[in-house]
């Protein structure tokens, strides 16, 4: 007598290892139910590693893309600040600049440098590239906006719009 073929495929399935959903009429054959079904409905379960290297991908990239917004608030506030007081004090004996720490920018910098090596070092790996789109698409560009927003308050920095206590 010849096993059936679903009975092959239900034994090659467990054989394998892989984790899979049974559905359908097979579902309700194997659990006793009256039901005749010629084909076997099934869904494979993808491995909790990969789901929790996805899920840490996602949020890699999402933290790194808050702290690019954030750095680009922290100086379109800033820039419109200063460019303000140069409209407003400008010619009224000094003035017409805003005044800014050098530690705080020091510290801006370094921040700004290592979350931004950070991300360009995270959006080339092969390890998180592969199959994460997303994740690469938001560290590639929260990187390189970090690197730009650092040029732009350099610029800024060293114009006459700001001063250095």
């Amino acid at each position: 007598m010849n096993p059936s073929p679903i009975l092959k495929a239900l034994f090659s399935i467990r054989k394998s290892g892989a984790r899979t959903l049974l559905m359908g009429g097979q579902a309700c054959v194997f659990y006793g139910a009256a039901e005749f079904s010629r084909d076997l409905d099934s869904r494979s379960v993808r491995s909790s590693g990969r789901q929790v290297k996805s899920i840490a991908c996602l949020a890699a990239g999402a933290s790194i893309a808050t702290a690019a917004i954030a750095q680009w608030l922290v100086l379109g506030e800033r820039i419109g600040a200063a460019i303000w007081a140069f409209y407003k004090f400008w010619g009224y004996g000094g003035g017409g600049a805003i005044s800014v720490n050098l530690n705080t920018q020091v510290i801006f910098f370094i921040l700004s440098t290592m979350l931004s090596l950070t991300a360009l070092a995270l959006s080339r790996s092969n390890g998180f590239r592969a199959g994460h789109l997303v994740f690469s698409i938001l560290t590639t560009y929260s990187a390189r906006s970090l690197g730009f927003g650092m040029l732009l308050w350099t610029l800024v920095l060293l114009s006459p719009l700001t001063v250095v206590q």
